[in-house]
Order: C-alpha cells, then structure tokens, then sequence
C-alpha cells in the first residue's frame, strides 16, 4: 500500500499571499509535516506527496522524512491534477493499493491509517 498525500494547493482561504495553512504549526509542527510524518509512521510502503504552490516552503518543511515528493506544475488545474500526478509517480504505481490523503487533516491517526491498510 502506498500513501499519496496531495499537498498542491493554494489554501486560498488563507487569504491570497500570506500564511499557507500546511505550513502552520500545529501542535508545534507544521500541518503538512505532521501529516507526512503520521502517513510515514503507518505500515505503507511508500509516501508519496505531491506538491505544487509555494513547492520549496512545503518540501523544506517535510526535510529529512524518507518520502517520495512529486510536483505538480498544474496544482492551479484542481486536485484532480494532483491526484494524476501522486498516483502515476513510481512508488505508488507499483503498488497494490493507494490511499489517498490530504495534508491539511490533522485528527488522522497512524492507527485510522494502519486500520484502512489492513481492512485493504
């Protein structure tokens, strides 16, 4: 099982310039590393996380995690694009299954992940 977790947009609720949500801390994290460090510590196989606006803030972010990072130039197309982009990359295409994430879901455990791996 690979984990792809969409991590493109532009969190334009955020307002148009400033804070991106997936780069705020949470519980003194960033919400996009928690998320990849929850995907990393489930029994997947492989993380892949796909990125686009503001690309080099999201992936300095997860530095040092053992994940695949993709980028997706048509982030502005919708998560659509993402998803084409997560799951066509190498890991996730050689595996048996994919589960998809979003990065800003922060209540999702390793064990709610853990548990759709095994119910896989």
């Amino acid at each position: 099982m690979a984990i792809v977790i969409l991590a493109a947009g532009r969190a334009s609720r955020m307002g148009e310039g400033g804070k991106h949500k997936l780069l705020a801390e949470f519980d003194g994290v960033s919400l996009v590393r928690r998320t990849a460090l929850t995907a990393f510590g489930s029994d997947a196989a492989s993380v892949v996380v796909v990125t686009g606006h503001r690309r080099r803030e999201i992936e300095a972010a997860l530095a040092g995690i053992d994940l695949t990072l993709v980028d997706n130039p048509d982030y502005a197309d919708g998560m659509a694009s993402s998803l084409v982009a997560g799951v066509s990359s190498r890991h996730a295409h050689s595996a048996d299954g994919i589960l998809v994430m979003l990065a800003d879901m922060p209540g999702i455990s390793t064990a709610h992940l853990d548990a759709l791996i095994v119910a896989f």
